[in-house]
């Protein structure tokens, strides 16, 4: 049995708001939060797009939209803020309720994988 990772199993949607959080935090950014989350999302589109089209590196997706959020307020990048910004994220993805004893109890009786069509192999 296959099952699937991101979004069946994991919830990485609702860290990822906690996640963005950090940056504009740490930054110190003076325009709010809800206006910095808007364009981060506008910009996680934009990846996808030119994904499909381009062909854009899936392992700089993240990098991707946090250097042109922040470009777009004329802030310097620092690489620093992609990597801290993916360790939030590894460190609040929860599985959904109940994975953990579904995973335990079906794992003994039938061969289980896991797969994933989530970009970032770290994650």
């Amino acid at each position: 049995m296959l099952l699937d990772l991101d979004g069946t199993l994991v919830d990485f949607v609702g860290p990822d708001v906690p996640s963005l959080r950090w940056p504009h935090s740490d930054l110190e950014l003076s325009i709010p939060f809800d206006h910095f989350l808007d364009v981060a999302v506008q910009e996680i589109m934009a990846f996808h797009a030119l994904e499909e089209e381009e062909g854009a590196d899936p392992l700089r997706m993240h990098e991707f939209q946090l250097k042109n959020t922040l470009a777009q307020y004329d802030v310097a990048w620092d690489p620093r803020v992609a990597d801290l910004y993916q360790q939030k994220l590894i460190e609040l993805c929860e599985p959904f309720a109940g994975v953990t004893d579904l995973l335990s109890s079906v794992s003994r009786t039938v061969k289980t994988g896991l797969v994933t069509n989530a970009y970032d192999g770290e994650e």
